[in-house]
């Protein structure tokens, strides 16, 4: 009754067998691994820096698509997908510029940015 409502089709009980179902089971599979990888890799990866990779992940699906689903962007969706990236990168680059006062030794910060 809800789908009706937003104009979609009902689900028919075609869309919940098995094969229908393996697909959603598989990016639910991977997106668990993800977010679990994610939260173990975020005790070591300072905070602005989170926020860039989590900012570039849209950008990243976005080339990965259009790699292997060979998918084509509109120009609009493109200058979205650059503007994501040129925030992220711009909230950043104060903390990879040299400082007098460095927080971290060894340059360890640019290494975060590769």
């Amino acid at each position: 009754a809800l789908s009706r409502g937003f104009g979609l089709e009902p689900i028919t009980p075609r869309m919940r067998t098995w094969p229908h179902l393996r697909a959603f089971v598989v990016m639910g599979v991977l997106d668990c691994f993800g977010t679990f990888l994610t939260a173990m890799g975020a005790v070591y990866t300072p905070g602005q820096f989170q926020t860039l990779l989590n900012q570039s992940l849209i950008p990243a699906t976005m080339a990965a698509s259009a790699l292997f689903l060979h998918e084509r962007y509109s120009t609009g969706q493109l200058g979205a997908a650059a503007l994501l990236v040129s925030g992220a990168v711009i909230s950043v680059v104060p903390s990879l510029l040299p400082s007098h006062h460095a927080v971290y030794a060894n340059d360890e910060a640019r290494w975060y940015a590769v």
